[in-house]
C-alpha cells in the first residue's frame, strides 16, 4: 500500500507479526487461532510502515533494468505483468487445482460420515 516500504521494513514487519503470533499462542490461548492471521498481518503491516517512515526510501535492486522509479509499479497497466508471469501459469494452475481438490474433500467427506 506504500511505495516507501523497503526490505528492512518488510523483514522487521514479518518478524514482528510472527513474534506477535507466538505471544498470542503462548500467553493468550483463549484467542481463536484463526484470529492470529488477522492480528499478525496487522502488526506486520504497521511495523513495516513505521520502520519505513523512519529511514530513507530504499531502491529496489531486484527490479529489472528496463523499469526504474515509478514505472516499475505500472507493469500491470503496461501489460508486462502477464509476460513476466507466463512461466508460472502451470504452477498457479496446479495450486488452484489442489485448492479445488481440498475444498471438494472438505465438502464431500463430512456428508459421507
Amino acid at each position: 500500500l506504500s511505495r516507501r516500504i523497503g526490505r528492512k521494513g518488510i523483514m522487521l514487519g514479518i518478524l514482528a507479526g510472527v513474534g506477535f503470533n507466538l505471544v498470542q499462542w503462548i500467553a493468550f490461548p483463549e484467542i481463536y487461532w484463526m484470529w492470529w492471521n488477522a492480528f499478525g498481518c496487522l502488526v506486520a503491516s504497521v511495523v513495516a510502515f513505521l520502520v519505513s517512515l523512519v529511514g530513507a526510501p530504499e531502491e529496489d535492486v531486484s527490479a529489472p533494468e528496463s523499469t526504474s522509479g515509478p514505472a516499475k509499479y505500472t507493469l500491470w497497466a503496461k501489460g508486462q505483468l502477464l509476460e513476466r508471469e507466463r512461466k508460472w501459469i502451470p504452477v498457479y494452475a496446479l495450486l488452484f487445482g489442489y485448492f479445488v481438490l481440498m475444498l471438494t474433500f472438505l465438502l464431500v467427506i463430512p456428508r459421507l460420515v
